[in-house]
């Protein structure tokens, strides 16, 4: 149907393109391929070019895209570089040279028929590492072959592992081919492209917050909502609304407070969503602290509330649920407005605003720190990853409030609605120098003043590691590790590029020396903890502890300074009958409050290792 030309070199020329990205179209030209490139050497030109070249009257090509937050980002993309005019849009009329849209929009498109698989000239599969199990990416390329479909199939990624670099790679990518019926293409990358990242490791000590300290604070938000149940039952039907009466706006400012509650109380979609959120305040106090209280009942939990609606209602098709939806939606804002007119509200909001260390946790009080340290005398700009929607909102108005910058922070489509996000995103474009993200911002964000990436809490996989410090693209960028070791995660990025290229090297089990990752501590460097018991803590009684950063639980013990005490089994021998423990200390290696000696539990334990023999 198509032809790679002669004419091909001097249609790259006038892209601008990079010897590289001309070797990938060429390439792409001829056959199906996995272009396999670091983050930040075009591989979107590519896409752009390889489109341009398949334009043709009566085809039409997909741009696909792993969420909707890039949807925009990567049509709008499109529109700029292309060189032939390409009409870029949605499967709506009227019909595009180059539709871009989530997997799951072109599957359901294939599947149904509003997309003819014949008809389609190029693929181009954004993320491609995605494509697996049931993902739609995997569903589109299984739907191609029931209709005989043989579009060009471009797959972009800058690393083609989803998940944890171990043994069994070159098994994975031998799939990932074996799927897109592609061969991975890892062309050398000239120019001096690339950001020359440097890796840092962040030890952090200090206070944490122990379970009942918790809970004790879980109860407060409990009780809050119930004084404002309560103060609501003493307004009259009708009377106006206590501390600001236009604050419910149209639909109850009329009826007043009462009617709000009875509204709540009798809307099943709210207090399932209500419910079904509180608990996320663990996770916030152990990321931050008690200051992160006030954010998170009067900004962090109305917001993933709202987006978790409107998700809903997106997909419902049932028009009593929908309605019950909309007026669910509708409470929203006034119930975060009533909240923060109950009293135990107001006064905790001076955990967030006033400058003691008391409230936040050793760890956040660390990134605060770091955070003063790259501010100062620059106007370069930070992102902060963290895991969890909820802390992302009261990371941002923490940083805001204690360091005095204004720092935004961007969920993906489950935790902020779309307008807000990409207005947050294009005030960090724009103006504003602080943004905290959750791992929805790994893929897809181009702001090339980003020097700083910060790592607060941990990740799983190696693509986290290319991707996130991707995101850093000024020409001397730094990356910040709070909790994964920035030796391993270079390591397992350098088997993935090695295996990419078509070598079978053999993985270190311990990574010594792969140059530039450190570790650093109020500017200073120092050496990375080692496993053990610590020196001189106060070990509590073992129990069953929750880890939120990767969400389960774990036996451990507690020390008063905040240091737990993370405890490791293993079978092993004839019939798994033997076992081994190991300890690892989470928080300050030696403890700040107590110089105890040895526990008699724990003698023989390898300071190392950290086995107990």
């Amino acid at each position: 149907m198509f032809h790679a030309d002669a004419a091909s070199m001097q249609i790259a020329e006038r892209y601008e393109a990079w010897p590289h990205q001309v070797d990938a179209l060429e390439r792409a030209q001829r056959e199906n391929i996995i272009l396999n490139l670091p983050t930040g050497t075009g591989k979107t030109l590519v896409a752009c070019m390889l489109l341009d070249f398949f334009k043709a009257p009566g085809y039409v090509s997909c741009f696909v895209v792993n969420s909707r937050a890039l949807v925009s980002q990567q049509a709008e993309y499109l529109k700029t570089h292309s060189l032939k005019d390409l009409l870029v849009g949605d499967l709506g009329p009227p019909h595009p040279d180059v539709v871009v849209a989530t997997g799951e929009v072109v599957r359901s498109a294939l599947e149904s028929g509003q997309l003819q698989a014949q008809q389609l000239a190029c693929v181009v599969l954004d993320e491609a590492h995605y494509a697996v199990g049931k993902h739609p990416y995997a569903e589109i390329m299984a739907l191609l072959r029931h209709w005989g479909a043989s579009p060009r199939v471009l797959g972009l990624t800058a690393s083609f592992f989803h998940g944890r670099a171990r043994m069994g790679c070159e098994q994975r990518l031998e799939a990932l081919e074996q799927l897109l019926n592609a061969k991975v293409h890892c062309p050398e990358v000239q120019g001096g492209l690339g950001a020359s990242v440097r890796f840092f490791a962040v030890p952090w000590s200090g206070r944490s917050f122990g379970l009942q300290e918790m809970a004790a604070l879980e109860q407060k938000l409990e009780r809050a909502l119930a004084e404002m149940k309560d103060a609501n039952k003493g307004n009259k039907r009708g009377s106006p609304y206590v501390g600001d009466p236009g604050a419910l706006g149209t639909s109850f400012g009329e009826l007043g407070a009462t009617a709000l509650q009875n509204e709540m109380s009798s809307n099943w979609e709210f207090q399932k969503v209500l419910e079904s959120e509180k608990p996320r305040l663990r996770g916030v106090l152990e990321a931050l602290g008690p200051a992160g209280w006030y954010g998170f009942v009067c900004y962090a939990l109305p917001e993933v509330m709202m987006a978790k609606l409107q998700g809903k209602l997106a997909i419902m098709e049932d028009e009593a649920v929908k309605s019950n939806l909309l007026n669910a939606i509708a409470l929203v804002r006034p119930f975060q407005l009533a909240l923060m007119q109950v009293d135990s509200v107001k006064e905790l909001q001076r955990m967030e605003v006033e400058q003691v260390e008391q409230y936040i946790t050793g760890k956040c009080l660390t990134l605060l720190n770091l955070i003063q340290q790259l501010l100062d005398g620059q106007m370069d700009k930070i992102l902060v990853f963290v895991e969890r929607v909820s802390v992302a909102c009261c990371m941002a108005r923490l940083i805001s409030s204690r360091l005095g910058v204004l720092a935004l922070h961007v969920a993906g489509v489950q935790g902020m609605d779309g307008p807000t996000r990409q207005s947050n995103l294009a005030s960090f474009k724009g103006d504003t120098r602080l943004l905290v993200a959750t791992s929805s911002l790994e893929e897809g964000l181009d702001v090339p003043s980003c020097r700083y990436v910060i790592r607060y809490d941990s990740f799983s996989s190696a693509k986290s590691h290319v991707q996130g410090a991707g995101r850093a693209r000024h020409p001397d960028a730094q990356v910040f590790y709070f909790e994964n070791d920035p030796l391993a995660e270079e390591s397992a990025r350098e088997l993935l590029e090695s295996i990419a290229r078509g070598e079978r090297p053999e993985r270190p089990e311990h990574p010594k020396d792969l140059g530039g990752a450190k570790v650093v501590s109020e500017g200073k460097e120092e050496t990375l903890g080692a496993p053990g018991v610590g020196v001189g803590h106060k070990w509590g009684v073992e129990s069953t502890m929750w880890d939120y950063q990767n969400n389960k639980s774990f036996r451990g013990m507690s020390c008063s300074c905040g240091a737990r005490l993370k405890i490791s089994s293993r079978a092993y021998g004839q019939g798994r009958k033997k076992k081994e423990r190991s300890f690892t200390v989470e928080g300050p290696n030696s403890c700040p409050m107590f110089n105890e000696d040895v526990d008699p539990r724990f003698h023989g334990v390898d300071p190392t290792t950290g086995i107990l023999r």
